[in-house]
């Protein structure tokens, strides 16, 4: 079945199951990066929004011999499971006060992103852009947000400067800096794997320390070396985990960790949650950092998150970023 039939196939199914108080549509949701995705969105007259259910991946699982009425089952569970509010309160955007206490900013590249950027209020910083964003504080929309258009700040007769002015502020406050040293990064992200595997609650560091033991599966440890490679590194981003590469453009972030190092900063784009910090202490070789930006990015992000390939340095000394 072609991709355009496998749609309307799957539009009609969970119509039907849904029946007359439902309106079923697929629209083309444009997403970071140039990637559209076609999102199923499932209305009813007296909500006054529509959750979008992507349905891309869900041709593969067609294509694998899953059939069509099993993946709307599937779809309309969840919607069924779901418990979203009948109004979101978007109040906050009736005016340009309420709203600067609420809008944040976030990094994204500036070439692949150069369409959706015709309608976003922006700033250029180097090869990436600043946009500008307000969180939903509704609990149905955990890491929920809003993207600030040209026409919301026409309404609010603002620039893109005025909002930057109020989103660093906000960004800061509400979603503070985190750097975490790449050694603890790995070994929490082996104990999940291990909890995962092995189906346990054992606390971390004790089943970790029982996995080196009994080298299960053998490779663990040797991954482990590997992943922490050559150099000293650090993991930068917020305590939300959440477009936390933009905390690279916090005040006085990278200067107090440049001091404390007591060296510049090698600065390596490994999604747009975060940033991969390596003092730079004369060992560097640019090209093994450059293969290790393309490795994360092509192996390990998915391609909406992807923030770039560009190489950025910290130079202590000037107090600038600077690309590589």
């Amino acid at each position: 079945m072609e991709y355009a039939n496998f749609l309307v196939a799957i539009k009609e199914a969970v119509q039907n199951m849904m029946g007359d108080e439902v309106t079923v549509t697929i629209t083309s949701i444009r997403k970071n990066n140039g990637i559209t995705l076609d999102g199923m969105l499932i209305a009813r007259k007296e909500r006054g929004i529509s959750p979008a259910y992507y349905v891309n991946n869900q041709y593969q699982a067609m294509l694998e011999g899953k059939a069509i009425a099993a993946i709307a089952e599937e779809i309309v569970d969840l919607y069924e499971r779901s418990d979203f509010p009948h109004q979101l309160n978007l109040e906050f955007f009736n005016s340009a006060e309420e709203m600067k206490s609420n809008v944040l900013y976030k990094l994204i590249h500036f070439q692949k992103n150069r369409e959706l950027l015709n309608d976003l209020p922006h700033l250029r910083f180097m090869d990436l852009a600043i946009v500008f964003f307000c969180n939903l504080s509704e609990e149905y929309f955990e890491n929920g947000s809003v993207l600030i258009h040209n026409r919301h700040v026409e309404r609010w007769n603002l620039t893109a400067e005025e909002l930057y002015q109020s989103a660093q502020l906000n960004t800061m406050r509400l979603c503070p800096e985190t750097i975490i040293d790449m050694e603890e990064v790995m070994r929490g992200v082996f104990i999940r794997r291990l909890k995962d595997k092995i189906g346990t609650d054992e606390g971390g560091e004790e089943l970790l320390k029982r996995f080196m033991e009994e080298q299960y599966p053998n490779l663990a440890e040797k991954e482990f070396k590997q992943a922490k490679g050559r150099y000293k590194m650090y993991v930068l981003g917020n305590e939300d985990r959440l477009f936390g590469a933009a905390a690279m453009l916090y005040p006085g972030v990278l200067d107090r960790f440049s001091d404390e190092m007591g060296l510049g900063l090698f600065l390596l784009p490994s999604s747009v949650h975060e940033i991969i910090i390596v003092p730079d202490d004369g060992s560097m070789d640019k090209d093994e950092l450059q293969q290790i930006v393309s490795e994360i990015n092509d192996n390990h992000v998915d391609p909406e998150e992807v923030l770039g390939y560009t190489i950025y340095y910290y130079d202590r000394h000037s107090k600038e970023i600077l690309q590589v």
